[in-house]
């Protein structure tokens, strides 16, 4: 056991950008390109915006630039973002995990956890958990009575 995890990663890449005037990353690893909006449209790719996504109304929607695409092993999907800020090394001990309570309720959502840069809060996103909200599988999920098809 101890010599697993000597293996295990010190550090992990992420993309940090800016999605809905929130400072976020992903694991660079979980995406799978960058796209202007308009090829993400040519390219037939669901997009969604992180406001859509958590169904926050009543905001102007800030303009989208890029798109993050990810795939779930079926299908691309694509994250609206207004700005794409760097990608960076981080050291897991500067990882900030998400309460055991609020994850296991499902109170965190996507987010897993955060890191402070510049004095600023930048959320931790998982894309994968991210699909399960689209508005186009939330209404799928409805439709099917719950269930994934």
């Amino acid at each position: 056991m101890a010599d697993d995890l000597g293996r295990l990663p010190r550090e992990i890449d992420f993309l940090v950008f800016q999605a809905a005037g929130v400072p976020l990353a992903v694991e660079a690893s979980q995406v799978t390109g960058i796209v202007k909006s308009l090829q993400a449209a040519e390219r037939g790719i669901s997009v969604a915006s992180l406001d859509e996504i958590l169904r926050r109304s009543g905001r102007a929607a800030p303009a989208v630039k890029d798109v993050l695409l990810f795939c779930d092993g079926e299908k691309t999907w694509g994250l609206g973002i207004e700005r794409l800020d760097s990608i960076q090394p981080v050291s897991i001990e500067t990882i900030h995990l998400m309460p055991a309570l609020l994850a296991s309720s499902g109170g965190s959502g996507p987010f897993w956890g955060a890191l402070i840069r510049e004095d600023k809060v930048v959320l931790l996103i998982d894309l994968h958990r991210l699909i399960t909200l689209f508005p186009c599988r939330a209404a799928q999920r409805a439709s099917t009575g719950g269930h994934e098809q």
